[in-house]
């Protein structure tokens, strides 16, 4: 998908970490998540996830989203992987 305007076109992916990130007993990360700018090709944002939740994936794409004032992204494209698929109350 080509991007004419910065912007304009989002990538983002979730990944697992194989071995998880252990920062201490109670912090582990197994997931990260990245928003790519089609444009440029440079990482906008990326977070670790602790669970592979739509939660998770929203709150990151928030922080995406609060990162970057004064745009907005016309198209945000994902694998279909589920990632972002969840019924929101």
């Amino acid at each position: 998908m080509e991007a004419e305007l910065v912007l304009s076109c989002v990538s983002t992916d979730l990944h697992y970490l194989d071995p998880p990130w252990v920062v201490d007993e109670n912090t582990i990360y197994k997931y990260v998540i990245g928003f790519i700018n089609n444009k440029s090709r440079y990482i906008i944002h990326f977070e670790f996830l602790k669970e592979k939740t739509a939660i998770c994936c929203a709150l990151a794409l928030k922080n995406c989203i609060e990162k970057v004032p004064g745009k907005r992204f016309a198209i945000l494209h994902c694998d279909n992987g589920g990632e972002f698929n969840a019924e929101f109350k």
